[in-house]
């Protein structure tokens, strides 16, 4: 009966979990409590302290009574309770025919002999692609003449204990690999991370509970999760809440913005220069890419005239690289930032005696001692 309650309270919990802001973590094991003794049990409050019983409501989250969930998985991946974001977590997930077996994260054709006909073994064959197939009994059975027959009849590159450069030895696929195992990256002194992905590489993260009460783990990268604003004070320029993927984002309202850039776009929740061309003032009366420009391309015939007839970069200039042909004079051929230049790279030089393209654009001698002929050095871009 009691634990007929807890589950009761528990169900009780991830509905009340389901209607607060997304993406917010809440402990709540007075409610739990309160069920199992048959009690009402009051509302959870909200806390940044693991417990029991969590839920993330973020996107992709679920009620969990384990631990915090992975955050945002992407459609085509599962959330994998050692892994986090990954093809699979169960062999349900593997939709391929010829993949049908869910082994630490992948989708494989096979994982451990139980997968094969009688008499088979599951081995690495190709790449890291494992298949079933007869057992060796030395290692002149194995086709890469690199590989060892382990005790149970594998062709494997290792076994533990056997991989060279701090590398470790998967007991799954018997492949050296950067990790098998958070230990591995810890020992190794790994800079990418102390926890080691499905990929058999040590990360940052891979699952939230790597990052803290507070974080949350994405692609592989600790963030803060948030419920509001004030979750987000330690993060520079990013210093709003976005409380439907609980990230902290840089606005989400326009008093979060400041010039040069004082509107909020809320899709992107940054801070643009504009959102509609009445927030430009009158020499740049055009919204483009939330910018404020002078002209457009179909208005620069009206925008624009000589000598800067052409709209390129939200402002008259002397040319554009799509008409530099017809814009721009044959000493100056090449359109560079609106303006026609002599080149832009060294290939637009094809003088024999000044063959590179210096930083102001013009054709010279040389750009680096390399080429001048020793004992001379490139001095003002001349060989002296």
């Amino acid at each position: 009966m009691k634990r007929l309650a807890a589950s009761v309270a528990t169900s009780a919990a991830c509905v009340w979990l389901a209607a607060q802001p997304a993406g917010c973590t809440y402990d709540v094991p007075a409610l739990v409590a309160g069920g199992a003794a048959g009690a009402g049990g009051g509302e959870p409050s909200a806390s940044t302290t693991a417990s029991s019983v969590s839920a993330s409501t973020g996107s992709g989250a679920s009620c969990d009574l384990d631990g915090p969930p992975c955050t945002s998985c992407p459609e085509t991946q599962a959330c994998h309770p050692i892994y986090g974001c990954t093809q699979c977590a169960v062999d349900t997930d593997c939709d391929e025919p010829a993949r049908p077996y869910c082994v630490e994260g992948r989708c494989r054709a096979c994982g451990d002999p139980s997968h094969c006909m009688p008499g088979e073994i599951c081995q690495v064959r190709i790449g890291d692609e494992m298949e079933c197939a007869l057992p060796c009994v030395q290692d002149g059975d194995c086709d890469d003449n690199d590989d060892i027959c382990d005790p149970t009849g594998r062709c494997v590159e290792c076994v533990p204990g056997s991989c060279t450069n701090d590398r470790a030895c998967d007991p799954v696929t018997g492949k050296c690999e950067d990790c098998v195992a958070d230990a591995d990256c810890m020992l190794n002194g790994d800079d990418e991370g102390l926890h080691c992905g499905a990929d058999r590489r040590c990360h940052e993260c891979v699952v939230d509970a790597h990052c803290g009460p507070s974080g949350v783990c994405i692609n592989q990268r600790c963030e803060i999760a948030c419920c509001g604003d004030a979750d987000c004070a330690s993060e520079p320029s990013f210093n709003a809440c976005n409380t439907t993927t609980a990230r902290c984002v840089q606005c989400n309202v326009d008093a979060q913005c400041a010039a040069p850039a004082p509107f909020c776009e809320t899709t992107l929740h940054q801070c643009v220069e504009c959102l509609v061309p009445a927030q430009c003032p009158p020499g740049s009366p055009y919204c483009e890419g939330f910018g404020c420009q002078a002209c457009t391309t179909a208005t620069e015939a009206t925008d624009c005239s000589a000598p800067t007839p052409r709209c390129y970069g939200g402002a008259c200039a002397q040319c554009s690289p799509a008409t530099q042909a017809s814009d721009c004079p044959s000493g100056a051929p090449i359109c560079r930032g609106g303006t026609c230049v002599e080149c832009q790279f060294d290939t637009d030089c094809t003088g024999a005696f000044q063959p590179y393209c210096s930083p102001m654009s013009t054709c010279v001698q040389c750009t680096s001692v390399i080429h001048c002929t020793a004992p001379l050095d490139c001095i003002d871009y001349q060989c002296q």
